[in-house]
């Protein structure tokens, strides 16, 4: 199907390998690319090049792109990853110790491999919730004047681009590399300030902002950026974080923030169709046509892999879409997946699909439901633990397929499972998807290999969540062997020792 896609069925080359990964054999690794004048999408995988680690190696081939392109370097067991790969210059990932993979024991090598590096470790403002977020909040607050903000955030960027100047003067990466790693790291700079600005559009979140201009002056602050680094230029295209930056652009068009005249209003009409995915899909129409040709094209990939929406509201969107964009390269890759989604309903089911609740069975790869009598009458995710695990320790991992910081906590996962057997605890995961999600939550269990039970929460248990899980997902809690709630908020899995730590200290309590 890939080769459709790409245009021809010879042979391809060697774009990426990767060595060392001894304890990883029979995990699958693939790259996923951005459509060709597109956009990258994490969700539907369906299509990226993959392989097998085997004997602690992995190959993946395929063209890279004539002037180079970025790609996300997926599996179960990795960090956030990306790399930048181009014609005629393949790229190694090593892991430099044994054990479980982590950002530390990797390294690039080969051509590019100083940005790469640099991307590995986070140096470029590349996306680190929680760290970069901060370091750019940092930047803006002390400033008084939307002028001093700007100085001060132009201090920031070029603090990061002097590591890509310093490789590129010694001539260690390309002049594409250069080039790209450049704008990914302009529009990482530009796309934490628009989440900062996201953040303050909420009133409670104003004071730990602790910005000390205006709106008025964040306002011209974001005139600026956008004015200098818009995610609409070509340039910018087919970059990791230019698709967030698009959609924080028509987002803040529409909410005033950035001038410009009222457009018609069309694309707003399936907003009820794109809810459980994007919550302001309607202010689309906000967006330049040739923009909104290739946003909601990826829109409708992400709807297509997670199931967002009806067979039914899917084709009526896709139809509209094809009739309004019938160039955009979104076409051609729907089409293709589309077939492939297809053939896929039409292989084998297995049975009891509609039990909400499973076992990740290893050896067979699959999810095998557990028929439990009256488990669907429980109004809470406590009822359904005190049911289901009488006298047993139970860690309760709330997520869902659309979730990408959840997906990225999974990479942790076999630390985890290691630490839980051996300490008797036994392993709940609940998808908080809804019901058109069933067949997606199944694929995902099976594709990270989540070792444990499983439940995919009804209607009257996900009401009952409303409160606790108000500040999103992930979210993982501890039951203890009478069934009591002992910890509703544990660290994430990627803290490691700080979980483990916390996990045991609740227990001791007891």
């Amino acid at each position: 199907m890939l080769t459709l896609l790409l245009g021809g069925a010879q042979a391809q080359p060697t774009a990426l390998t990767g060595t060392g990964f001894t304890s990883l054999d029979g995990e699958s690794v693939r790259a996923v690319r951005a459509v060709p004048g597109g956009y990258i999408n994490y969700f539907y995988t369906a299509l990226a090049p993959a392989a097998p680690i085997q004997q602690g190696q992995f190959s993946l081939a395929f063209a890279p792109a004539t002037g180079g392109e970025l790609v996300n370097i997926q599996a179960k067991t990795f960090p956030q990853l990306y790399a930048f790969v181009e014609p005629g210059a393949p790229v190694i990932l090593r892991q430099t110790s044994p054990g479980p993979v982590k950002e530390a024991t990797l390294l690039f090598e080969g051509p590019n491999a100083a940005g790469n590096n640099l991307l590995r470790a986070g140096r470029l403002l590349n996306r680190r919730a929680g760290v970069d977020q901060e370091r750019v909040r940092r930047r803006m607050a002390p400033g008084t004047t939307p002028k001093a903000v700007l100085a001060s955030l132009h201090d920031e960027l070029r603090t990061c681009l002097a590591q890509l100047d310093s490789v590129r003067r010694r001539q260690l990466i390309s002049a594409a590399c250069y080039a790209s790693l450049r704008a990914e790291t302009e529009q990482s700079l530009l796309f934490w300030v628009g989440s900062l600005l996201g953040a303050y559009e909420t009133e409670a979140n104003r004071a730990r902002l602790d910005f000390h201009v205006d709106e008025a002056g964040l306002r011209q602050v974001l005139q600026a950026l956008e004015k200098e680094f818009d995610p609409y230029q070509p340039k910018y295209q087919g970059h990791f974080i230019t698709l967030n930056t698009a959609q924080e652009k028509y987002h803040f068009r529409a909410k005033g923030w950035l001038p410009g005249p009222q457009p018609p209003r069309y694309w707003n009409r399936y907003a009820t169709q794109f809810k459980d995915l994007f919550s302001d899909f309607g202010d689309i129409d906000y967006a330049p046509a040739t923009i909104q040709g290739l946003l909601i094209g990826d829109d409708l990939l992400t709807a297509l892999a997670l199931r967002a929406m009806s067979d039914a509201d899917f084709a009526t969107v896709y139809e509209d879409f094809v009739k309004h964009f019938p160039t955009s390269p979104y076409v051609g890759v729907l089409t293709q997946a589309l077939l492939h989604e297809h053939a896929a309903a039409a292989g084998p089911t297995t049975s009891s699909t509609a039990q909400n609740l499973g076992y990740y069975e290893a050896k067979t790869g699959q999810l095998i439901a557990i028929p439990t009598a009256g488990i669907d009458t429980a109004s809470s995710i406590g009822a359904v633990v005190r049911r289901q695990f009488p006298g047993k320790v139970v860690f309760v991992d709330f997520w869902a397929t659309w979730c990408a910081p959840c997906l990225v906590e999974f990479s942790h996962e076999a630390e985890l499972h290691a630490f839980l057997e051996q300490q008797g605890i036994e392993t709940l995961y609940v998808s908080v998807n809804n019901e058109g999600y069933r067949a997606k939550w199944r694929e995902f269990v099976a594709q990270y290999k989540l070792r444990g039970y499983h439940y995919l929460a009804p209607p009257n248990v996900q009401k009952s969540l409303s409160t606790l899980l108000a500040r999103g997902i992930p979210r993982y809690l501890l039951f203890d062997a009478t069934g009591q709630l002992v910890d509703d908020d544990l660290p994430l899995p990627s803290t490691g020792e700080a979980l483990r730590q916390r996990i045991q200290r609740k227990l001791a309590q007891k």
